[in-house]
């Protein structure tokens, strides 16, 4: 399945960025790079993944609420990221061949990192509520 925000990012981000190690730390060095906020690769690519699955359809009327969070919490993690590619400890290492590889995966992480705050097995810092429009609670 082709997701149509992911395939437009990705294709810009590839030209503008012909190094994906550039594209990488542009994104961590700049908190107000097109991936991050309001209309960023980042959260569009939430909202169009998360809507097509039933189960995660909720997350996505709630990506925004969320997003802060997970885009502070991602800078802090790239910086890792970034290091462990170096000793190819990182999944990111594998995606560093090219620009539209590190974006997929970037985008990837992003929702990943979303769904995580809600999956038990992960020690967040928060612990967030999960909103209940009035259409939910009519069984």
């Amino acid at each position: 399945m082709r997701y149509q925000i992911k395939a437009v990012y990705v294709e810009c981000f590839a030209k503008k960025y012909s190094n994906p190690y550039e594209f990488v730390n542009a994104i961590a060095c700049n908190p107000n790079h097109a991936f991050w906020g309001s209309g960023g690769a980042g959260r569009e690519f939430a909202r169009e993944i998360l809507s097509k699955s039933h189960s995660w359809y909720w997350l996505s009327c709630h990506v925004d609420d969320y997003a802060l969070f997970i885009e502070d919490e991602m800078r802090k993690k790239l910086s890792l990221w970034i290091w462990n590619t170096y000793f190819e400890k990182s999944t990111l290492a594998y995606h560093l061949d090219s620009t539209e590889s590190a974006a997929r995966w970037l985008m990837d992480r992003y929702v990943n990192e979303l769904k995580n705050l809600f999956d038990d097995s992960y020690d967040n810092h928060i612990k967030p509520i999960k909103f209940i429009s009035y259409e939910e609670k009519q069984c």
